[in-house]
């Protein structure tokens, strides 16, 4: 049986904007990085790699647009999707879903009244299905 390469990616976010992505072999040791930005108004909000190993970086700028990046398994940039601005809402999270082989992601959207919005994207960035949860009187989503 072939062994599979583990991986960890980390990201720092810069005072000024900018990303640097890190590479991490299963012994934490760097493999390689890559920077990115800074980029006028964009604020890097949230990392995630899926099973086919491809990264996504979520940008939120000052107006309420997102941006997500898709990036190779070398953490080169290939392509994005934008969304919004939606009124009222905010996207304050990305994550993947790595079992099995759809590579599915989840943004996740917080609205002032306190209701939560949860989006499938497919790996191509394009979107699949959402929901809304909420507004619960007393209580806020990720409290």
């Amino acid at each position: 049986m072939a062994s599979v390469a583990i991986y960890s990616h980390v990201y720092y976010g810069g005072t000024d904007g900018s990303i640097v992505l890190y590479k991490l072999d299963a012994n934490l040791h760097l493999v390689l990085r890559h920077g990115y930005g800074p980029f006028d108004e964009w604020l890097p909000i949230a990392l995630t790699v899926a099973n086919n190993s491809d990264t996504y970086v979520l940008w939120r700028r000052t107006d309420g647009v997102v941006t997500i990046w898709l990036l190779d398994v070398n953490l080169n940039f290939i392509g994005s999707q934008q969304y919004g601005p939606i009124p009222g809402w905010t996207a304050e999270h990305l994550s993947a879903d790595t079992n099995g082989g759809a590579s599915t992601l989840r943004l996740s959207w917080r609205h002032t009244d306190g209701a939560f919005g949860v989006w499938f994207l497919q790996p191509n960035l394009a979107l699949s299905v959402s929901a809304t949860f909420g507004p619960f009187f007393g209580y806020l989503p990720g409290q």
